[in-house]
C-alpha cells in the first residue's frame, strides 16, 4: 500500500510540477517580450510578471517543498528516482514497431544455449529497454518478468549480470515474492559481486518486510568489506537508520521495532 501512495504521490506531483512551470514559463517569456525601438514599454508587464511569479513560481516550489521533499524523507532516496522512471516510462509508452521487434529478439536470446548470447541479452535488456520501455500498468506486454527469471540461470556469468543490471532497477521485485526469494538466497552466494548486487537490488524491495531486513543484518558479517557495506547502505534504505556495518546494533534496533514490520516476502 505504502508502495502505491509513493507511486501515484511522486507521479502526481512531478507532471503538476511540470505543467505549472511550463505553462509559467511559456507565459513569463511571452509577456517579458523587449519592446520594439519605437515602442513604450507596457507598465503592465510588471505587473502581470509578478502575477506569474505568485501564481505559478511559488505554488511550484510549495509542491516541492511540502510535497518532494517529505516524499524523499519518508520512503528514502528511491522516492525521486521512482518519479523520474516513472515519468519515462509513461512518454515511451507508445513504443515503435522495431523496439518491440527488438525487444522481442532480446527475450529470445534469454533462452539460447549460448550464455554469452544470454548474458549480452540480459545486458542490453535491462538497461536499454525494461525500465523505459516495460509496458507494466496494462499488462498486455511485459519484459521484466523473462529478466528476473534469469535469476535462476545455472551460467556464474549471466547470473552475475542480471544482479547487476536489476540492482540499477527499483520494480524488479514487482514481478511477486518468489523474485524477492531468489535474490535473497544469492546474498549466500560463493561469489562476492553477486552478494554485493544483491544486497544492493533488496533496497528496493518494501520497508515493512521483515525477512529482508533480516537477511541484511546478517550479511553484516560478510567476510568482504564491500558486500557488508553494501548491506549496510540497503539497511538504511529500508529503515531509516544509521548503524553502519555493526551487526549487534541493527540486531537490537530489530528486536526493539518488531511490531512495525509485516510477516510477509511482498
Amino acid at each position: 500500500m505504502k508502495h502505491l501512495i509513493q507511486e501515484h504521490l511522486g507521479n502526481t506531483i512531478f507532471f503538476i510540477c511540470l505543467i505549472i512551470l511550463a505553462s509559467g514559463g511559456l507565459l513569463y517569456c511571452k509577456i517579458k517580450k523587449k519592446p520594439l525601438k519605437n515602442e513604450t514599454p507596457n507598465t503592465s508587464d510588471n505587473n502581470t510578471g509578478k502575477t506569474i511569479k505568485y501564481l505559478l513560481v511559488y505554488p511550484t516550489l510549495l509542491i516541492i517543498l511540502f510535497g518532494v521533499v517529505p516524499g524523499t524523507l519518508l520512503f528514502g532516496p528511491a522516492y525521486i528516482e521512482n518519479i523520474i522512471v516513472e515519468t519515462f516510462s509513461f512518454v515511451d509508452q507508445n513504443i515503435t514497431h522495431d523496439t518491440r521487434r527488438r525487444i522481442n529478439e532480446l527475450l529470445i536470446d534469454l533462452k539460447d544455449q549460448n550464455p554469452s548470447v544470454r548474458k549480452e541479452a540480459v545486458k542490453i535488456l535491462g538497461r536499454k529497454f525494461v525500465e523505459r520501455y516495460d509496458l507494466d500498468r496494462n499488462k498486455t506486454w511485459t519484459a521484466l518478468e523473462p529478466l528476473v527469471n534469469m535469476l535462476n540461470d545455472n551460467d556464474i556469468n549471466v547470473l552475475k549480470e542480471t544482479v547487476i543490471v536489476l540492482s540499477e532497477m527499483y520494480s524488479w521485485h514487482r514481478v511477486g515474492p518468489q523474485a524477492i526469494e531468489n535474490m535473497l538466497a544469492l546474498l549466500k552466494h560463493q561469489d562476492a559481486d553477486i552478494r554485493k548486487y544483491a544486497a544492493k537490488a533488496l533496497r528496493f524491495t518494501e520497508k515493512k518486510n521483515e525477512k529482508v531486513v533480516k537477511c541484511l543484518i546478517d550479511v553484516l558479517k560478510d567476510e568482504v568489506p564491500d558486500v557488508r557495506n553494501e548491506a549496510s547502505e540497503s539497511l538504511r534504505w529500508l529503515t531509516s537508520q544509521q548503524f553502519g556495518v555493526d551487526y549487534m546494533k541493527w540486531m537490537q534496533w530489530l528486536e526493539q521495532n518488531k511490531h512495525n514490520f509485516s510477516k510477509t516476502d511482498n
